[in-house]
């Protein structure tokens, strides 16, 4: 019996292995006890529902604000700081639009930026932070059916890229939550 057992084990190892978010960034400041974390990219997860654009996600947290991360590998125009934004639907049919706070970014080939889970008009209320708390909540738990990234040009869809293997694809950003946990 503990023969089996072992080789059951061994059989999920790799699987285990594989499906793990690596942080590019894990920091606790000495002095303040800040927290910041940043997982890795996760590369080629979503494709273009229409285009042959991809999509790289990742999560950063810094203490208890945690930002959504995404490049897109395709010209969708400037995305823009408080302009931009993204739309993401879970398989439960929510929809949850994120805000874009990072800096303005034209590049014409692969842009890249930074968003709150909270819609722009959310963003001067003072309950904010409980906002953004409850769609993270529903991020970090509920796999992803499509997300949908706004330039200054076009707007562009991703779904669940079918040949991503090392893990399920829907489930990217819930690896990303857990990771900077």
């Amino acid at each position: 019996m503990k023969k089996w057992k072992l080789i059951f084990v061994l059989l999920l190892l790799p699987i285990v292995c594989i499906c793990q978010v690596t942080l590019s960034t894990d920091e606790v400041d000495e002095f303040e006890g800040t927290i910041k974390k940043f997982t890795n990219m996760s590369k080629n997860v979503f494709k273009g529902e229409k285009t042959l654009g991809t999509l790289y996600m990742g999560v950063a947290r810094v203490d208890s604000v945690y930002f959504l991360t995404f490049l897109v590998a395709e010209d969708l125009g400037c995305l823009s700081q408080y302009d931009g934004k993204c739309m993401i639907k879970l398989t439960d049919g929510t929809i949850i639009e994120c805000l874009q706070v990072s800096d303005t970014d034209c590049s014409s080939t692969i842009t890249s930026a930074q968003y709150l889970a909270a819609k722009r008009d959310e963003a001067e209320m003072p309950d904010v932070m409980d906002i953004i708390k409850d769609n993270n909540s529903k991020l970090s738990t509920i796999p992803i059916e499509k997300i949908r990234i706004y330039g200054s040009e076009s707007y562009n869809d991703y779904i669940p890229h079918p040949k991503f293997k090392d893990f399920p694809a829907d489930q990217v950003l819930i690896l990303h939550f857990q990771a900077v946990e």
